[in-house]
């Protein structure tokens, strides 16, 4: 099911929003530091035009220790360890000002040492709201993923002084250890921020008409399938899907397609849908670029949502295709794909039915994310 974005208010000196699970470090890493050296970093999405702007506010980012005693919910226990501390006078790390996007925030105290697998609690913290103007951030994180339970992974807020479950909630926050390493909690999902423009609505005539997802499987296999998650607003939202070979250079179908489907035959203009649509079984060669693609041809908007992670490198975070997967555009269904983008993946699959002649699976590949 896609993520779909949401964000808390933190507005007030002591209001906060925390995470808490157990964090997932690439490679299953034991003993990595995050601190104020080397490429530490806490990456995290804030709501619709934040405000921070008077010059006694401070905002805390930052790893506490976990309350498992006080009561439901379970929530962060106050103490501090490597946090980022900024205020409107040293405003740089980072700039909360500027946007409504992903943020990155250097660790300026503390040092935590994490393995993988280790019980983790990331906090956001309004610790001064400034009198002059009051400070006001919309912390993100994705819905339809964690169980705000007193059993973690949990997210739960702290406004006007009482403790609270986020239900259903799921943390948009990427760590970077001093060495480079990534962390996360599991579970997470990068969804879209409120600003960035990441649902995608277009028809025949716009500019760009045609999204695909490059993806590699690891194996020789076999696919009977393809996963498309769309919104459709009317009898006009018509579309073709396809899946090429050699998609950045010579595009050629195969599955003789495009095939085209008639928006008349769906009921989908008021809610996220699609599904999965069977084609005659294609043999997939191992860690080779096939490219699953979407095309308007009607006047009525079709639209997806895009997976918006943090930085490249994260993408084995959300899909295991690894740093192979990655979405490019087309215009006019002929030519090359182009445009490549490794930060806005759609979240288009394969169902595999065959492994290497071993006998049919039926297993959802998903190329990207988890299919709508």
């Amino acid at each position: 099911m896609y993520a779909a974005p949401a964000a808390t208010t933190i507005d007030a000196t002591g209001e906060y929003v925390a995470f808490i699970g157990n964090i997932a470090i690439d490679g299953q890493a034991t003993s990595k530091t995050l601190d104020t050296t080397g490429s530490s970093s806490i990456t995290f999405a804030v709501g619709v035009n934040p405000v921070f702007d008077d010059a006694t506010s401070v905002f805390t980012v930052g790893l506490q220790g976990v309350d498992n005693t006080t009561g439901f919910p379970v929530r962060p226990d106050g103490t501090w360890a490597a946090r980022s501390v900024v205020t409107t006078a040293v405003n740089t790390t980072p700039t909360l000002t500027t946007s409504s996007d992903y943020h990155v925030a250097i660790p300026t105290l503390g040092s935590s040492t994490l393995s993988h697998g280790d019980q983790v609690c990331i906090v956001l913290e309004m610790t001064t709201s400034g009198v002059a103007a009051t400070s006001s951030l919309g912390v993100n994180y994705s819905s339809g993923i964690l169980n705000a339970t007193n059993v973690n992974p949990a997210g739960v807020t702290n406004i006007s002084g009482s403790v609270a479950n986020i239900l259903a909630s799921s943390p948009s926050i990427l760590i970077t250890f001093s060495d480079g390493t990534l962390g996360w909690i599991d579970g997470s999902r990068f969804a879209p921020t409120a600003v960035t423009g990441t649902a995608l609505t277009w028809t025949d005539g716009s500019a760009t008409d045609e999204y695909g997802l490059i993806f590699q499987v690891p194996w020789a296999c076999s696919i009977d399938a393809l996963g498309l998650p769309i919104r459709l607003v009317d009898g006009t939202s018509d579309f073709n899907f396809d899946l090429n070979s050699a998609a950045e250079s010579s595009p050629a179908s195969l599955i003789s397609g495009p095939i085209t489907k008639d928006a008349q035959n769906f009921a989908l203009a008021a809610s996220l849908g699609g599904g999965i649509y069977p084609i005659t079984p294609v043999n997939l060669a191992a860690n080779t670029d096939y490219c699953i693609s979407m095309k308007a041809t009607g006047a009525g908007n079709i639209r997806i949502e895009r997976y918006n992670i943090p930085v490249a490198t994260a993408r084995p975070l959300i899909t295991p295709a690894g740093t192979t997967v990655r979405g490019v555009t087309r215009a006019g269904g002929s030519g090359a794909f182009g445009s490549s983008q490794n930060l806005l993946l759609p979240p288009f699959a394969v169902r595999i039915s065959d492994i290497a002649s071993s006998g049919g699976s039926g297993m959802l590949y998903r190329a990207q994310g988890t299919i709508s």
